[in-house]
């Protein structure tokens, strides 16, 4: 089943409008039995998320409010919608945000290793690592293994590229 959302405009009074009848419906009985779901606006927050399976879920119940035949089955489904678009809008933002905060937290591990590898490296760049593992001062070999160690020598040349 596909279901395709209104597009939903506007009038000079500020009420909603579309052109499908059946949605028309739907957002009146929602205003009518006054449970707080505005069908226009979430239909509009619906064409702004991402495709997935949330959306695809919000499709879904979205087209059996619309095509519900009995008020209890209508309420249901604008019921999960209310519950689940508030949770979902409440959630969203936290979450960019707090990935956007963890994003500016993240700091470099034992940057003294890589100072001391960046400067091996501009004093010889074309010295492989298990050679610079077998100069390693023991501090740094005592911290992390000969694989670590390879690899961070492998940024830094890439580093040192750019």
């Amino acid at each position: 089943m596909v279901f395709k959302l209104p597009n939903w405009k506007r009038n000079d009074q500020g009420s909603w409008f579309c052109d499908d009848p059946k949605a028309m419906v739907l957002a009146q009985r929602a205003v009518l039995c006054q449970c707080g779901f505005n069908v226009p606006e979430f239909d509009l927050w619906l064409t702004s998320i991402e495709p997935g399976a949330a959306r695809d879920e919000f499709m879904k119940r979205r087209a059996r409010a619309g095509d519900a035949t009995s008020h209890d089955a209508m309420l249901r489904d604008l019921e999960y919608l209310q519950v689940n678009w508030a949770y979902s809008v409440q959630l969203l933002p936290s979450v960019q945000r707090d990935d956007k905060r963890q994003e500016g937290t993240r700091k470099p591990r034992r940057p003294n290793v890589d100072d001391w590898i960046d400067g091996q490296l501009r004093a010889n760049p074309a010295e492989k690592s298990p050679a610079l593992w077998h100069r390693a001062p023991e501090w740094i070999t005592d911290q992390i293994g000969q694989g670590r160690f390879a690899k961070r020598v492998t940024v830094a040349r890439k580093r040192g590229r750019k």
